[in-house]
């Protein structure tokens, strides 16, 4: 049975115990959710049940804690300790300023993260490395985990493990958002990102088959920045046919990364795309935009009329190979009891 309540800190009230001075108080101790304790002191008291902010840089002395609200060390740059036991299923908040220049709660007992906990980890004016781990909490014996941790910016990962925050491979960009319209003539490029770490830009490339890749644009980024941003790029030579677009993101270290790939369709909607042409590279894309169970009878003919390549093909995107074939003008017949579609193509072994 817990200890009869003597101490109640609510209604937005604060408690601030400074540095050198003591609080004693025999009992139960509550804070609730509007209100905060400041202990940069030394504080004593039976039990403490906090649903509010418990902060500061000093000492309590209190079997159990439980943190059901906010925990934060320091007024910046600070360490809690605690002499006895931290239980918490509440939010622990910790500022990172440098390798050796972070938040801390030192546990003379158990520390434990319960189901619910949440662990915030503010990056302040400083990147980490990839791997770096920091001990964020000291303890005799840890318990559990938290169940989110949450990073500003986000774009960093982070893992937790018996008091120990660690750093994965840091994602220098966090894409929301890539798309690829058909804006007349022209191609409309957009993305957003959510968060951007050491961004000098981004690359749009542009491909045919989606494996051979073209740079068509540099777009700067935000450098590092927590707050969303929006871009736009239009495409004014796209290709006839069938269009992939993805980004290279690049930071200011020459490191990279590729986004997904994204596709528009140019030229006439229900045509036959035949591309590229000429063909030098072994295989012919095919694209075509059909009813549902539609198919078109393919055949490749030479310049003689001989049947060379066939298939059935469905509506999307298909190819031939062609690598084997002399150079030479070629025909494509697509066909069926709809439509009949008539392409040249240069064939360029």
């Amino acid at each position: 049975m817990g200890a009869q309540t003597l101490v109640k800190v609510q209604g937005g009230a604060s408690i601030t115990i400074q540095n050198g001075a003591v609080w004693y108080t025999k009992g139960l101790m509550s804070v609730d959710s509007n209100a905060m304790i400041n202990n940069s002191g030394e504080m004593e008291v039976d039990e403490l049940d906090n649903q509010g902010t418990y902060f500061g840089t000093g000492m309590l002395k209190s079997n159990p804690f439980v943190n059901r609200g906010t925990v934060a060390p320091g007024n910046a740059q600070g360490t809690l300790t605690f002499n006895n036991n931290f239980n918490t299923n509440g939010s622990l908040e910790i500022e990172i300023r440098s390798e050796s220049d972070f938040d801390k709660i030192v546990v003379l007992g158990n520390a434990a993260a319960k189901v619910s906990g949440v662990l915030k980890v503010t990056f302040v004016n400083y990147t980490p490395a990839e791997n770096q781990a920091f001990q964020i909490i000291t303890a005799g014996s840890y318990a559990g985990s938290f169940s989110q941790i949450k990073a500003t910016p986000n774009s960093i990962p982070l893992t937790y493990l018996n008091g120990v925050l660690k750093v994965q491979s840091v994602l220098p960009v966090e894409l929301v958002r890539l798309s690829a319209k058909r804006q007349g003539e022209d191609v409309m490029l957009n993305w957003s990102t959510a968060a951007e770490l050491n961004n000098r830009g981004f690359e749009l490339l542009r491909s045919r088959d989606a494996r051979r890749w073209q740079t068509i644009h540099f777009e700067a980024g935000q450098g590092t920045t927590s707050q969303p941003h929006d871009y736009a790029v239009l495409d004014e030579n796209p290709f006839g046919g069938l269009n992939y677009y993805r980004l290279r993101q690049v930071d200011y270290s020459g490191k990279s990364t590729l986004s997904h790939i994204v596709s528009v369709l140019m030229g006439e909607d229900n045509a036959l795309q035949v591309f590229p042409n000429p063909v030098g590279t072994g295989e012919l894309n095919l694209f075509w935009l059909g009813e549902v169970d539609e198919t078109l009878k393919i055949g490749l003919y030479n310049a003689a009329g001989q049947l060379v390549r066939n298939l059935l093909m469905e509506s999307g995107n298909q190819s031939l190979q062609v690598g084997d074939l002399p150079s030479g003008l070629y025909t494509i017949r697509g066909s069926n009891e709809r439509r009949q579609f008539v392409e040249r193509v240069m064939v360029k072994n």
